[in-house]
């Protein structure tokens, strides 16, 4: 019976099994007797009748089961006081197993099953596999020096009105960071939240056109290159050509093609020739497109050069969008921060 055959290699007695209304149900016994007294450390024991502990175990097959351990409990002579033996593989006061424990890891943080059908399946309430899951590890644990060179700062997003800030590796998408808020002393807060050592390795930080990103970008990483991510200067270039007027839109048509070619190029030299060329020519909608390209002409020439985006932060919030329906939605935001934490992590449950 897969994981009880542990128990019995241990010493405990096998004394049947029944289904239950809750699932199999499996009678071990534990013969062993008592050795010395945890009061006084007498010898001097006397049997103080047969006790009972039930352990929620992992599933065997595909049905949900639980250990029910039996053992004696002893009357110390000398001091008169009544202790149970330490029994093996079993904690003091445990009603969970070790098993069960890796069971749920595993299955919540590895396969990423939500806690709904891992409750339903195993019979459980959602307080009991909480236990089981361990708190996420240091987001820095295991990261490698590689890693923490190109960086991403961006917005996810959990559920209405809850935003948070993330920090992520560009070339593994690794979380490092989350907090929540928007704007400049939440970035800053996130970003000085890194070890020293980490913020001065760090050589690129790709973020959005968020003016409070750049600034917190400029106090806390002293030797990155602040990079401003092209997809929102094209989804700017198309909210601009939704809003230009019928009559502006074949001119502002040929400035538009220009700048998507030149972001999806190689060439970063091309910024400063575009924004020469439309100095002075062009409709007047693109007047607000040229003074976004103006303010941030050095960002997106980095971007260029470096090919730095905030790539994985958009696929962050895909798996955590993936994450919340697959829950029905989270109360405890905590707790989504966890699991989020836990998804990102591969090399983690390999340990």
């Amino acid at each position: 019976m897969e994981s009880v055959p542990e128990y019995l290699s241990c010493g405990y007695e096998y004394a049947g099994a029944e289904q239950g209304p809750s699932g199999l149900l499996v009678a071990l016994r534990w013969p062993g007797a008592g050795q010395l007294c945890p009061a006084c450390g007498s010898a001097q024991l006397h049997s103080h009748g047969w006790r009972q502990r039930r352990l929620s175990h992992a599933p065997v097959g595909l049905k949900p089961c639980d250990l029910l351990i039996s053992f004696r409990r002893y009357r110390c002579l000398a001091c008169g006081k009544v202790h149970s033996p330490q029994l093996p593989l079993v904690a003091p006061r445990a009603r969970i197993s070790e098993a069960l424990r890796g069971f749920v890891h595993f299955a919540a943080s590895g396969l990423g099953l939500a806690f709904r059908r891992l409750a339903q399946w195993l019979k459980l309430s959602w307080a009991t596999l909480r236990r089981c899951l361990a708190p996420a590890p240091d987001p820095l644990v295991g990261a490698a020096a590689q890693e923490l060179r190109q960086l991403c700062l961006d917005e996810v997003f959990f559920c209405e009105p809850r935003r948070h800030l993330t920090v992520l590796s560009c070339a593994s998408g690794r979380v490092l960071g989350l907090a929540e808020g928007r704007g400049a002393q939440p970035s800053r807060n996130l970003l000085s939240a890194l070890p020293e050592p980490v913020l001065e390795r760090v050589e690129t930080l790709a973020t959005d056109l968020s003016l409070g990103q750049r600034r917190a970008a400029l106090d806390c990483l002293p030797n990155a290159l602040v990079c401003a991510d092209h997809f929102h200067v094209v989804r700017l270039i198309r909210k601009r050509l939704r809003e230009a007027p019928a009559a502006q839109r074949p001119l502002l048509g040929p400035a538009a093609r220009q700048l998507r070619e030149t972001l999806r190029g190689d060439d970063s030299a091309g910024i400063d020739t575009w924004l020469k060329r439309w100095l002075r020519q062009g409709p007047p909608a693109l007047a607000k497109l040229y003074g976004t390209v103006d303010r941030w002409q050095l960002e997106l020439e980095a971007a260029i050069e470096t090919k730095c985006s905030t790539g994985p932060a958009g696929a962050l919030n895909r798996k955590i969008a993936l994450l919340r329906r697959l829950a029905c939605g989270y109360t405890n935001i905590d707790s989504f921060i966890q699991r989020i934490l836990w998804l990102n992590h591969p090399p983690h449950h390999e340990e």
